[in-house]
């Protein structure tokens, strides 16, 4: 869907060049090219990107848990309650289950 709109907008920016109406055209083919997936303007305005390293620790009344921020990994452990002392991996989606109905009470 994208796609379409992205075509069509360049389409009537075309149009609209043609027809000397540049005000309307520029902004038009921005927009269809954003839609395309490949934007014009993406390093005007934002600050250049820096390597983002680390990693953020959580801890709660029941989870300790470690973010790798380059990553996105998430890894923890259950540090109270019933299933104490296992990491959040090992854990089966049912067991998973009972512990968020664990957290829900003892960690609103």
């Amino acid at each position: 869907m994208r796609k379409i709109g992205g075509i069509l907008a360049l389409a009537f920016a075309v149009l609209f060049l043609a027809t000397g109406r540049f005000l309307v055209a520029v902004p038009l083919a921005l927009i269809g090219l954003t839609l395309l997936g490949r934007n014009p303007l993406a390093g005007l305005w934002n600050a250049p990107q820096t390597a983002v390293t680390g990693a953020k620790r959580f801890r709660t009344t029941l989870l300790d848990v470690q973010i790798d921020i380059a990553t996105g990994a998430i890894v923890g452990r259950v540090v109270a309650g019933r299933f104490a002392r296992r990491t959040l991996g090992s854990l089966s989606p049912h067991e998973a289950a009972a512990l968020w109905r664990e957290a829900r009470i003892k960690d609103p």
